[in-house]
């Protein structure tokens, strides 16, 4: 029985070799070879070579369009053409980022949606040293600083609503999972709380800043990947869920510029956009990748968060 699931799955990996392969070359003019590099939860990361040169990383869905219970219908050409708009905007802004080669929506003539980009050699990190740390709260804040026009991110134009719609959204379906969480009392709070951040929404957020998302090459950050996640909204969103990695650290905090003081005032607004990621993680760990210490770690932060604010 193992045998024949092992077999099951190296044929498909050679399917979706062959797939990529085809539709890379031709999209580039040339033949093509692709080989098994890493995946991640949604995207596998394939290597593809000219000869037996890599000239890049295939980043391609697991799923063209996957139902969730946290984000409905997620249709991953839309993600791949959006991934595309942000890593220009963040060369744009001389924030180091992979360069793209080339990329493709699913069509009738390729069922795969992919996107071509540089390699940038690095061995996956699970933490930042603190100077790496201190590196990384400079380049959010730079991130931060970009205010995109791109097609595939619009400027939210009510700001609160959209933002409540997602954290009800979520927390819906964490109670699945979780019932003592007080969603009525807790969406109480934020209505107000979320409209008053308005004016902020105007920011590129990545919204995966973890230690696995940063290359880092002699000492330094030499590039920021995986922007799946990208939008634009309110920087505090951000730092809500940097803070659920547990990355919020000092050395971050003094090179984005934020003191005590700052984050004293941001009380609620922190805890509501921490909350957003704690109630998501929860359904991921349950829905998606079968993770019971992340589910329950999530589970107890998000109980935590929701007492403080309906206090």
């Amino acid at each position: 029985m193992q045998t024949d699931f092992k077999s099951t799955i190296s044929q498909s990996a050679v399917q979706r070799h062959e797939n990529l392969a085809q539709s890379v070359g031709t999209a580039l003019g040339e033949t093509v070879r692709i080989t098994s590099w890493r995946d991640g939860v949604d995207f596998w990361a394939d290597l593809a070579y000219r000869n037996n040169e890599i000239i890049g990383v295939v980043r391609s869905p697991k799923h063209e369009i996957l139902s969730t219970s946290y984000e409905g219908d997620v249709d991953f050409a839309d993600i791949i053409e959006k991934e595309v708009e942000v890593l220009g905007l963040l060369q744009s802004a001389s924030i180091p980022a992979p360069m793209i080669v080339s990329w493709r929506r699913r069509s009738l003539d390729s069922p795969i949606s992919w996107m071509l980009c540089e390699l940038i050699p690095h061995s996956p990190l699970e933490e930042l040293a603190p100077s790496l740390q201190a590196e990384l709260g400079d380049l959010a804040r730079r991130i931060h600083a970009i205010r995109p026009i791109v097609s595939t991110m619009p400027i939210p134009v009510h700001w609160g609503s959209e933002m409540l719609g997602r954290l009800e959204g979520r927390l819906r379906s964490a109670k699945r999972y979780c019932d003592d969480l007080p969603t009525k009392r807790v969406l109480e709070v934020a209505k107000l709380r979320f409209e008053e951040r308005q004016c902020a929404a105007v920011s590129l957020l990545h919204m995966d800043l973890r230690a696995s998302n940063i290359c880092v090459l002699g000492g330094r950050i030499a590039a920021i990947i995986d922007v799946a996640n990208a939008m634009v909204g309110d920087p505090w969103l951000e730092l809500g869920r940097l803070r659920s990695f547990g990355s919020l650290t000092e050395p971050f905090r003094k090179a984005y510029g934020l003191d005590d003081d700052t984050l004293l005032a941001a009380g609620a607004h922190l805890d509501l956009y921490e909350l957003e990621t704690a109630t998501l993680l929860m359904s991921v760990a349950v829905e998606e990748i079968e993770a019971p210490a992340l589910f329950e770690a999530s589970r107890k932060r998000a109980l935590e968060l929701s007492s403080r604010l309906v206090a």
